[in-house]
């Protein structure tokens, strides 16, 4: 199999103080993906995934730039699970065809 993924993060402030910092951003990674059987030269599936996750600015940029880091991950690692969950459905679909 080859997969082709194709991923873009972004980051969208959620709560503005009214000095103009932000208070909350929410991430969101997406995940364009085709899966192709090589053999065949056969897409097996394709579509898009996304995950979230949201964080709260402290007043530290360590920690803020360590939460960031944390909560890209479990967005992405969100997005994987559901790519994976399509994945298997449309194989599981064309295989009951």
């Amino acid at each position: 199999f080859l997969a082709l993924l194709t991923i873009d993060e972004s980051l969208t402030p959620l709560i503005i103080n009214t000095n103009g910092t932000v208070a909350k951003y929410r991430i969101e990674i997406l995940i364009n993906y085709n899966l192709i059987e090589t053999e065949k030269n056969l897409e097996v599936s394709a579509g898009k995934a996304k995950g979230f996750a949201q964080y709260e600015v402290g007043t530290s940029e360590i920690s803020n730039e360590d939460t960031k880091k944390s909560m890209i991950k479990i967005a992405t690692k969100n997005a994987i699970q559901l790519m994976t969950t399509k994945i298997q459905n449309d194989i599981s679909n064309k295989n009951d065809n």
